[in-house]
């Protein structure tokens, strides 16, 4: 059924690249790597507290954490 729909389709050219957008805002999505580095911070915060883990809440302890530790520093805009 789906097939069908899509099939019919144009393809649309007024779509926008959101990733482009989103750079040439000064913004640069969150990669896998920096999740695995918040966590790792998380349950570092939590080890010297006899805790599993203590969740970073503010924002610019996560974007400090995030563009000080990528590798190269923030993303670049393309």
């Amino acid at each position: 059924m789906f097939s069908s729909l899509l099939a019919n389709q144009e393809p649309r050219h007024d779509r926008v690249n959101l990733l482009d957008v989103l750079a040439a805002r000064g913004f640069w999505p969150s990669t896998f790597d920096d999740w695995l580095r918040i966590d790792a911070a998380e349950a570092n915060r939590g080890a010297s507290h006899d805790r599993e883990r203590m969740k970073i809440e503010a924002w610019h302890e996560l974007l400090d954490l995030v563009q000080r530790e990528r590798p190269g520093g923030p993303l670049p805009p393309d």
